[in-house]
């Protein structure tokens, strides 16, 4: 309960200073707190024991339990696909986050996770909605671009991929993520 007060007084300082990214990154710290306080109580719920496995891969049975708690309790799904995704269960993280109600947040981290699941004909497909239904939003541009350079590489088209990145380094050239991809893509293209 003290981290959700402390989420509500960091939203009431954000309304004062919007731009303030120390206030982003304690936001993120404090979800991160609630998302393993509620995976130890599921835990805890489902198998009667102390929590154990934060820090390492799920097994099977326990992820198949996380995505049913998901299903059961939906304004969890978000939280706990996050905590899956954290862990490396990318499979399971997606089938918690079907689960999920409808938000910009869960649209973003189901095409994240859909390339970590390397299906990356589907990240394009959604890529293509998300920029539609996110088009006001000038990030959408920029993340859109990333993730779809990513997608192509993923599919062997590196020089598409590279040049897409290009062409975003132009209009942003302090972009970081775009950045650090094209070094690394270029040296692997050699």
């Amino acid at each position: 309960r003290l981290h959700e007060e402390e989420l509500q007084v960091i939203d009431k300082i954000k309304v004062l200073d919007p731009q303030d990214k120390t206030l982003a990154k304690r936001t993120e710290d404090a979800s991160l707190v609630k998302i393993r306080e509620l995976l130890r109580r599921k835990e805890s719920e489902l198998f009667g024991r102390e929590p154990h496995f934060i820090e390492h891969k799920l097994d099977h049975k326990m992820a198949k339990s996380f995505i049913a708690a998901a299903a059961a309790d939906t304004s969890t799904a978000y939280e706990i696909s996050v905590a899956l995704y954290q862990m490396e269960c990318f499979k399971e993280a997606l089938a918690a986050l079907n689960h999920a109600p409808a938000s910009a947040a869960k649209d973003w981290l189901r095409v994240e996770l859909l390339h970590e699941n390397k299906l990356f004909l589907e990240v394009l497909t959604e890529l293509s909605h998300i920029e539609i239904k996110y088009a006001s939003d000038p990030e959408t541009v920029y993340s859109s671009l990333v993730l779809k350079a990513k997608a192509l590489w993923g599919l062997n088209d590196r020089e598409s991929a590279i040049q897409i990145l290009e062409k975003m380094l132009k209009e942003k050239p302090s972009h970081t993520t775009a950045q650090t991809l094209l070094r690394e893509w270029k040296a692997l293209s050699r």
